[in-house]
């Protein structure tokens, strides 16, 4: 026998409302209600898969990842010949210092995968309105682990 759809009942009506009104709290409340759980590799499997098996590694462009030297136009120009390829620029692990002001822009149909031991961390710039990655604009994007700081 199968058993009868269950109805949405005042308190599931309640749980909706609140999920509307309150995305964060009820996203926990959900997560919490039906087991819900994410783990990195759940995450870095909703990616889609790299289109083109081009790969351009960001020391070879230049990029130190030393956490001294200004790292910005070596992961810049890595992007921009991975742009549009579906292709992937690699960040090895190492501590990469980005001109946050001018920022990472990244382009559509690309893939930027960054070792877990990865940062990229903005460089001192005193204004209060920065980013490190810029996505604006891009689509099919995916960024990979790192740490953004």
């Amino acid at each position: 026998m199968n058993p009868k759809p269950m109805l949405p009942t005042h308190q599931h009506l309640r749980l909706i409302t609140a999920f509307i009104a309150k995305p964060l709290i009820s996203i926990s409340l959900l997560i919490l209600l039906f087991g819900i759980t994410a783990n990195a590799r759940a995450i870095e499997n909703c990616a889609t898969a790299p289109t083109s098996s081009l790969v351009v590694y960001v020391k070879d462009k230049g990029a130190k990842g030393n956490g001294s030297a200004d790292d910005t136009a070596a992961i810049q120009a890595a992007v921009d010949q991975v742009a549009g390829t579906g292709g992937t620029v690699l960040v090895p692990e190492g501590t990469y210092l980005i001109d946050a002001i001018a920022s990472i822009k990244l382009k559509s149909a690309m893939t930027l995968r960054m070792s877990k031991g990865t940062l990229l961390k903005a460089l001192p710039n005193g204004k209060t309105h920065y980013g490190i990655i810029n996505i604006t604009g891009a689509a099919n994007v995916n960024v990979i682990d790192g740490t953004l700081l």
